[in-house]
């Protein structure tokens, strides 16, 4: 099989099979692996990772241990190479760009969703532990343009930040990732949201920051704002 399609074949496991080697998973032996940890990474339910996992198997990146159980797995020889053509193209671009995804739209009013959760404090606590700064209580809402929406649509297969849920007066919270992220001409730190349960289709992005961006950037509805994505 050529790099080439390899890599083709591949594309969609790629972000899966780093995440399990961030998770101390590797080609030398078998390594137990909690399919929660997984799913808390990838910001998904733990059915999802187990299909995940399944996946990779069927397509022969992983091999799980005949001995021990499905809860231990390695990478397979084919993994290898997958990486190994993956890291010589990286290498022969080093650019900040390859490690973004552009998103672009026009500022739209929200449904208070995110006002709403930022000011929970176990959600703003959880969100400076992971992002290093406390997010203003609410989103800047941005409705995508429609020829950048698939690229939002990859964020969902892309392990993020987790902020996981929480359970708080019998009700349960759910978890959130997020990505870190810039807007074009803003000097502030953001994040994108991808919320568990919203109300928002997949035009919809939310951005947090440690400022309330609609005054700090002097942002009104139809404004149109660049993002670039970091993950």
């Amino acid at each position: 099989m050529t790099s080439q399609s390899r890599i083709v074949r591949y594309l969609d496991l790629v972000p899966y099979v780093l995440l399990l080697l961030k998770l101390g998973v590797d080609f030398s032996s078998y390594k137990a692996i909690s399919v929660h940890s997984l799913a808390r990474e990838l910001g998904t339910t733990v059915q999802n990772a187990y299909k995940i996992l399944t996946k990779l198997e069927s397509r022969g990146l992983i091999v799980r241990d005949p001995s021990q159980g499905a809860s231990r797995i390695k990478l397979t020889e084919e993994c290898f190479e997958l990486l190994k053509e993956v890291a010589t193209i990286l290498k022969s671009y080093v650019d900040i760009k390859l490690m973004s995804i552009r998103l672009v739209g026009h500022v739209t009013s929200g449904l208070g969703e995110g006002s709403y959760y930022m000011s929970i404090p176990e959600y703003r606590l959880r969100f400076k532990e992971r992002l290093g700064f406390e997010p203003f209580p609410g989103t800047l809402n941005v409705r995508l343009l429609p020829e950048y929406v698939r690229y939002r649509l990859l964020l969902d297969r892309i392990p993020g930040i987790v902020i996981e849920g929480f359970v708080k007066n019998g009700r349960k919270f759910g978890s959130v990732k997020c990505f870190r992220a810039n807007i074009e001409h803003i000097d502030v730190p953001c994040a994108v949201l991808l919320i568990e349960k919203t109300h928002h289709g997949p035009d919809i992005i939310e951005i947090i920051a440690p400022v309330k961006l609609r005054e700090y950037a002097k942002l009104n509805d139809g404004d149109l704002v660049d993002v670039r994505v970091h993950v």
